[in-house]
């Protein structure tokens, strides 16, 4: 006997913060529709459940910023979407889940070009929209411990570069959407299908229209029904400590990327009542069905913040929970996101920046479910475009030597005098690669691949 199908107007297939947010204002906007979320029970490594929750906007931009047409355009979407979470925080009374009111970037003594770089080039485009601020003697003494000197580092203050608490956040969002009548729903999607006029999830829910929202997973069951961007799997590495040490630290404190498969150090407030600080962040691409932390990246993590930040005794008393999330990247590194139709909207590979982006894509959502015209910042991120190439060989190579270069000289792996050999052997390395990945997919022979997959297709 056939089970009975359940039926509803909107099916979100995805629990992370862009799903829940989304299915939350749709269910605002048309408060008659059925609409349902499915998602993995306890939201098995959900990038959103694993991130330290920066909004990510002006210390993410990097050296090529005003050389790529999309990195201003992850800027500009950083930029509403900050508009964005400000309204829903406010209109929501949601604003008990910020856990910091701005940001304070800084670069060490004996920093590398590629962070120097990525460093003065946040720094300028900040000041260029006055939100760059100088930080203050007692600011620096709270974050800074006395361990770093105005004479060995650089600090400069971002104005409402916030944080906020995603497990919080995502909760909060929950309750109030179960109030208004959204179907929450563990369940772990494995297959749906494009029935004309309906889509038939796993044979047991029916939707007329559809939103997959699901990181990674987003493409495992959209391939069923279009062609999206392949994605690669990353694994998001960081962890919490908890000790009252932390309750004073009130801002989010962080270095620009430092290159290699390291993000940098970020120090993020994460429940200051009970001393929670969320400290990350490493990444490794990964093909099993389980993430690993490695010991390796905690224990570098732990290294910088005890030479950087915080006492060693702090550390050495402080309770620890280590976090992992899977981050959905394109192999072109240019996130999917839009309507494919009237009737499915796709979002995945947003990599590190889908919670920074998560009110501006949801919003998107629900204007694609009135059949408005999507906002014209979304013709860069269709779901079912070309792969895009990445510029110029040369400077994909540059790029990538001097990022692995730059993880070198941060882990210690390498002398002095064997930068400069080292440096050349990994811009013959990327230019080799480049043109044994475009063989192996047959692009055109001048397409560039995003320089940081080329160690993704190791052979």
């Amino acid at each position: 006997m056939n089970k009975e199908k359940k039926n509803y107007d909107i099916i979100i297939i995805g629990n992370g913060s862009i799903g829940v947010l989304s299915a939350f204002l749709l269910k605002i906007k048309h408060p008659k529709k059925k609409i349902a979320i499915l998602g993995k029970q306890n939201f098995a490594y959900a990038a959103s459940m694993a991130a330290g929750a920066m909004h990510n906007v002006y210390c993410e931009v990097e050296s090529n910023f005003y050389q790529s047409t999309l990195e201003q355009s992850n800027f500009e979407m950083g930029i509403k979407s900050r508009h964005d979470w400000k309204k829903i925080f406010n209109k929501f009374n949601l604003n008990k889940v910020i856990t910091a009111d701005d940001t304070f970037l800084y670069l060490k003594k004996g920093f590398t070009d590629f962070e120097k770089n990525n460093f003065e080039v946040a720094c300028d485009v900040a000041n260029k929209d006055n939100v760059l601020k100088k930080a203050s003697k007692h600011e620096l003494e709270n974050f800074f411990n006395g361990k770093i000197n105005s004479n060995n580092f650089k600090c400069v203050k971002i104005n409402d570069e916030f944080g906020f608490n995603p497990n919080l956040l995502i909760h909060e969002i929950l309750k109030l959407s179960s109030k208004i009548g959204v179907d929450i729903i563990f369940q772990d999607v494995k297959k749906i299908v494009d029935k004309k006029n309906t889509y038939l999830i796993d044979k047991e829910y029916q939707a007329k229209k559809l939103v997959i929202a699901a990181g990674y997973g987003s493409y495992e069951v959209g391939k069923n029904i279009f062609n999206p961007v392949p994605i690669v799997k990353g694994v998001g590495t960081a962890f919490i400590l908890q000790d009252d040490y932390f309750k004073k630290i009130k801002s989010v404190v962080r270095t620009s990327n430092r290159g290699g498969a390291q993000c940098g150090l970020h120090m993020v407030p994460y429940d200051r009542k009970n001393g929670k600080i969320y400290i990350g962040a490493g990444n490794y691409i990964s093909e099993e069905k389980e993430p690993w932390a490695r010991t390796e990246t905690i224990k570098y993590l732990i290294r910088l913040l005890e030479n950087e930040l915080i006492p060693q005794s702090v550390i050495y008393k402080s309770k620890i929970t280590t976090l992992l999330g899977y981050r959905p990247r394109s192999v072109d590194n240019c996130a999917s996101i839009g309507g494919v139709n009237e009737n499915l909207f796709y979002v995945s590979g947003t990599y590190r920046a889908g919670l920074t982006w998560a009110s501006y894509i949801a919003n998107q959502v629900v204007s694609w479910s009135n059949g408005d015209e999507p906002d014209s910042l979304l013709q860069e991120y269709k779901p079912d475009r070309k792969i895009k190439t990445w510029g110029s060989i040369d400077e994909a190579c540059k790029y990538y030597a001097s990022s692995r270069v730059s993880n070198l000289i941060e882990h210690n792996l390498i002398n002095k005098k064997d930068l400069s050999k080292k440096y050349k052997q990994l811009y013959v390395f990327a230019k080799n690669k480049n043109l044994e990945i475009t063989k192996n997919f047959f692009f055109d022979k001048d397409f560039v691949v995003d320089p940081d997959c080329y160690s993704y297709y190791e052979d």
